[in-house]
């Protein structure tokens, strides 16, 4: 596979084929992780979002909800006939000027609360003392396999329709 890249980096291995299998439907990513014991985050998640001119469009917020009910139909297929305790099931949640695909639950939450305060420290000014919330998660690394082995189920069930 050609080496992947979105809005922010490189694209992580094991989160590579879902996000190659949503493009290759229309679905944009914006940006994405595996999810990392020790860094980053600690689920896996895809941004996705319209493309960067639909704001100078004033089409961002229509845009986005197409490609989300069109997303929220295909994990609802997807979930048809399959069973998974709710941290492992593949979730949408909003963002800012795009949604979140992602798994983890609460642990997600939680991630995304610490990255709230990063930025908000970074933009005041002030350093950034906030404590990753990996350190006290228990079981942390078979937590990361499900989440990893769902959104390659996912993205495998993307590959067959």
């Amino acid at each position: 596979m050609k080496e992947l890249k979105d809005e922010w980096c490189g694209i992580d291995k094991n989160i590579e084929s879902v996000v190659a299998a949503l493009n290759v439907r229309g679905i944009r990513t914006s940006g994405s992780c595996e999810g990392h014991k020790d860094h980053g985050s600690p689920v896996s998640w895809v941004s996705i979002s319209a493309e960067v001119d639909a704001e100078e469009r004033g089409l961002l917020a229509k845009e986005n909800d197409a490609l989300r009910a069109k997303t929220q139909a295909l994990l609802d297929e997807f979930y048809q006939n399959r069973s998974v305790v709710e941290d492992v099931k593949i979730v949408i949640s909003n963002g800012v000027a795009s949604f979140w695909l992602h798994n983890g639950g609460e642990l997600f939450k939680t991630w995304r609360k610490y990255v709230d305060g990063v930025v908000e420290n970074k933009k005041s000014g002030k350093p950034i003392t906030l404590k990753s919330p990996q350190g006290g998660i228990e079981d942390i690394e078979s937590r990361l396999l499900k989440f990893k082995k769902e959104f390659q189920d996912f993205a495998e069930f993307l590959k067959s329709k």
